[in-house]
């Protein structure tokens, strides 16, 4: 029921492929404007208003706004998958050009797009690894010991470094921290003097009699 009641459009013929990638290159700096303030979205209203116009002018179909943007997002579509797949068949061939060669629209649309932020790089497409590591080892830091540190550590100050000091260079008479060897001190001599006692007569008989 749906298929009946929907019309289905027909393709695009190839004057009116044409005419919409000259028309396209003419208005490229306003349909690529990523301002979206209201005069920029007026005036990209307007040229794609005026583009479709113009391809219903060749009297071939009656195309709308909406059938014409998804028609140049196909075609873009298609340039960039082909770009990339010669760049990657060069790539591996060593310059041999491609058996199955760029038709003229494609190649036009390349040339007008592949300076495009959008256009460069597919999804999951890998980058050659010499100039990833190129890349990477030009920015990191490198710190006093010829290793690579990551920006956080970049940002901290240095650790300051704690100088070498041997024993022999310190003064242990003024270092509290340092073992002292005990020195032995000499004895002192201590003299008493002498007194001496009165010897009476009676004492001399006490003598007597214990000899």
């Amino acid at each position: 029921m749906d298929a009946e009641k929907k019309k289905r459009r027909s393709n695009w013929d190839s004057s009116e492929i044409s005419l919409l990638r000259q028309l396209v290159e003419k208005n490229l700096f306003t349909i690529r404007s990523k301002l979206s303030n209201s005069l920029t979205n007026k005036a990209k209203i307007e040229v794609w208003r005026r583009i479709t116009v113009q391809i219903n002018a060749l009297g071939l179909h009656g195309r709308t706004v909406a059938e014409v943007k998804v028609k140049l997002q196909n075609m873009q579509s298609n340039a960039k998958k082909t770009y990339h797949d010669v760049q990657k068949h060069t790539h591996q061939t060593g310059g041999r050009p491609p058996a199955t060669p760029i038709n003229q629209e494609s190649q036009k649309i390349i040339e007008m797009m592949k300076d495009t932020s959008s256009f460069v790089g597919l999804t999951g497409e890998e980058s050659p690894v010499d100039e990833v590591v190129y890349d990477s080892a030009e920015k990191l830091p490198i710190n006093i010991d010829g290793e690579e540190i990551d920006e956080d550590q970049a940002s901290l100050p240095p650790t300051p470094v704690q100088p070498i000091i041997s024993i022999s260079m310190l003064d242990k008479d003024k270092d509290p921290l340092l073992p002292v060897n005990p020195q032995k001190r000499p004895l002192k001599s201590f003299s008493c003097p002498i007194i001496e006692k009165k010897i009476k007569p009676e004492d001399v008989v006490v003598k007597q009699h214990e000899v």
